[in-house]
């Protein structure tokens, strides 16, 4: 199945098109982290792994 979900994407003006749209319209900016642990010390620390997670090339 996923074979063909790829190969539609690639080969498919229509369907390929409207995934990119969609998959645009989804990620617009990227992805953001918001945890909500209830623990605004656990909170911040994700955020932290995160930033450096998120910004480390090789990661």
């Amino acid at each position: 199945m996923m074979e063909v979900a790829r190969d539609m994407d690639r080969n498919d003006a229509v369907i390929g098109q409207a995934l990119d749209r969609y998959s645009t319209n989804v990620v617009q900016d990227g992805f953001t982290l918001d945890p909500q642990t209830g623990d605004d010390d656990i909170n911040a620390l994700i955020t932290e792994y995160w930033r450096e997670w998120s910004k480390d090339p090789k990661a």
